[in-house]
Order: structure tokens, then sequence, then C-alpha cells
């Protein structure tokens, strides 16, 4: 059984480090940010997010949405001692990536894999 978090605070950080994140990315990529949806849920069965309808290594018009799993990134950063907010910051970037056409090679070049 998962553990229970209070769910309420732990979405309310998850949309303010979106924020912040679009709030600090360069203009170009801000822009295309902005539209795609995100939404952060309680638990996924094995990932921390996800992002649809996206193909590795193309930019995709579909834009998301970006899904978060808070429980998942709560329970993955107790286990390993990171803080959630950096691990929502991650998270987002990461799938943010796949939209903008970054393999998995290319987020772990950049410290998002």
């Amino acid at each position: 059984m998962p553990e229970e978090f209070d769910w309420e605070n732990l979405e309310a950080r998850a949309n303010r480090v979106v924020c912040e994140v679009q709030d600090s990315l360069p203009a170009e990529i801000a822009t295309i940010a902005v539209e795609v949806p995100c939404y952060v849920h309680q638990w996924s069965d094995d990932a921390l997010g996800y992002c649809e309808q996206v193909v590795e290594g193309e930019l995709n018009d579909c834009r998301g949405p970006i899904h978060l799993f808070m429980g998942n990134i709560m329970s993955y950063c107790q286990e390993e001692g990171l803080s959630f907010d950096d691990e929502v910051r991650v998270t987002y970037l990461h799938e943010l990536g796949h939209i903008l056409g970054w393999s998995e090679e290319d987020l772990e070049a950049r410290g998002l894999g």
C-alpha cells in the first residue's frame, strides 16, 4: 500500500515548481512550455512522469500533455535523500525535453536523464 502524503500541499508545490521552471526558460522554449498542459496526479504504477504522444528525437507538434506523479516523486526523493521540488523540476524538464525532440541521450547529456 502506497504511503499517504499531504496531496494538496504536494500539488501546490509541484505546480509552483513548474511555473518557476517555465519562467526561467529561454523565450523560445518558454513559448512552447506554456502551451503544454501539465497535470499532477497522486500515483503511477512505475513512473515519475511521462509525456503523451511524443516521438523520441523529433520536435512534437502534439505538445503533450505532461503528467507528473507526486507520490512516486516523493517516495523516490525519500529513498534517495533528494528534494521534492528539485525532482519535480528535473522530471518536468525531462518530459518537456521529449516534446522538444530530445532523445534519452540528449536528456542525459543535459543532466535530465
